[in-house]
């Protein structure tokens, strides 16, 4: 495959950003399109994890008995908003397909290899001079308050250790060492020591400053509204603001990918997956560890002097709207887990809700088309979009310019579940 002089990526959040620094680095010419501003989807506030302990697909044995459990209580972590819709339920057909442990034990390595070269990779841009984000490495918690959860995480640190992923078990003993100003409940857990995490937001923001230094073109609100093809290749895409032509065509969209496709003949299997976070700014006191409370599935996050809880994962199509009571049942499943976190009232909370592109199979799409040679995927991210954000970037770059990629990823190939 021939080399690329010129690319047009399609989203501006992690993910299109960090493709525009790698395919500049190689000498394309670039320009990043958003129909918006830049990260306004599920960039700036997310858990900001960098977590290659998130080996585990999205789809695995179980997950469908424990969704079915919740499927009918709006406030779970889990939940389809019942509708008739034939791509949701084609989607749920296909996610059902792949929770097997086969479908596991053939994703594990990847995912791992994927977050151990992402980690790297924000390890060199963090130590870039002036970079304007800090890269922590204080590793990853995962709480458990039950017999399951805790027999879940010891199987957990089992399948770690044959990837040769660092874990331990910790007693409640061992977690109040480990975070002696934390009040906990849990009953146990497991600690992750290579894990990092980042603000998000600043990450967003350096790498924009970042690659408009270095000449990327960057057009904010700019709406993908079509495409000019010809001989089995994109020529161009039709914007609000006129059109747009390159050589190599990035789609980085998020949860509105399989919409902006459509029109080119092209089924991607994808389901926005809402998420919601609550900020509280100058906590009165905070963890220094990133925590996961593994029942609840939710996420908190320690930034400088704000404190972030993440979690659920609401499957209501591309609805931006914020449910309450989803907030409030993960402000609520905290103290179940540790005692004085949550801020009182009169703590002023930011809330957000977000849409994760969630692929059945819990993995990315990364790759060319067959249908358009020059059109290359690069969404799908579900949960860990700033995870691989960096290696996602690479991996495009390898692509666009010719090169055998440097890892293998023909299970991320975007036309998988076709015919």
């Amino acid at each position: 495959m021939t080399s690329s002089s010129s690319a047009v990526i399609i989203g501006g959040g992690a993910i299109g950003l960090c493709c525009a620094y790698y395919l500049r680095e190689r000498g394309i010419d670039v320009t990043l399109l958003d129909k918006s501003e830049i990260g306004h989807g599920c960039s700036l506030h997310n858990a900001g994890y960098i977590a290659p302990s998130h080996f585990i697909p999205l789809a695995h044995p179980g997950v469908i008995t424990q969704g079915l459990r919740w499927l009918l209580d709006p406030e779970s972590p889990f939940y389809i908003k019942p509708r008739l819709n034939a791509e949701l339920i084609s989607w749920v057909w296909q996610f059902k397909k792949s929770s097997t442990r086969q479908h596991v034990e053939r994703s594990m390595g990847l995912l791992r290899d994927l977050g151990q070269e992402s980690l790297r990779l924000f390890e060199e841009l963090a130590g870039l001079d002036g970079i304007g984000f800090e890269l922590v490495k204080k590793g990853l918690l995962m709480l458990s308050i039950t017999e399951k959860g805790r027999s879940g995480l010891c199987e957990e640190v089992e399948l770690a250790h044959q990837l040769g992923i660092r874990a331990e078990i910790l007693s409640a003993a061992d977690l109040q060492v480990l975070e002696p100003g934390v009040r906990f409940r849990a009953t146990g857990a497991i600690y992750f020591p290579d894990d990092a995490h980042i603000a998000p937001a600043r990450f967003v923001e350096a790498i924009r400053s970042v690659i408009a230094h270095r000449g990327v073109q960057i057009k904010t609100d700019t709406e993908v509204v079509g495409f000019e093809t010809g001989n089995g290749a994109v020529r161009a895409v039709q914007t609000t603001r006129g059109k747009i032509g390159g050589d190599l065509f990035v789609l980085a969209g998020g949860a509105w990918s399989p919409a902006l496709v459509r029109d080119l003949a092209i089924t991607l299997p994808l389901q926005a997956g809402k998420g919601y976070s609550i900020t509280y700014e100058q906590p009165a006191s905070k963890p220094s560890i990133p925590m996961i409370l593994t029942e609840a599935r939710v996420a908190i996050t320690p930034f400088g002097d704000s404190l972030r809880f993440a979690g659920t994962m609401e499957m209501a199509g591309l609805d931006l709207s914020i449910t309450q009571r989803r907030v409030n049942a993960i402000l609520n499943a905290v103290p179940r887990y540790i005692e004085g976190l949550v801020p009182g009232t009169r703590h002023q909370a930011s809330i957000w809700g977000g849409l994760r592109p969630v692929t059945p199979d819990g993995l990315p799409y990364i790759g060319r088309f067959r249908r358009f040679h020059n059109l290359v995927a690069a969404t799908g991210h579900a949960m860990v979009g700033i995870t691989l954000a960096t290696v996602t970037g690479r991996l495009v770059a390898e692509i666009a310019t010719g090169a055998a990629t440097s890892l293998d990823i023909r299970a991320l190939h975007p036309d998988r579940f076709s015919a």
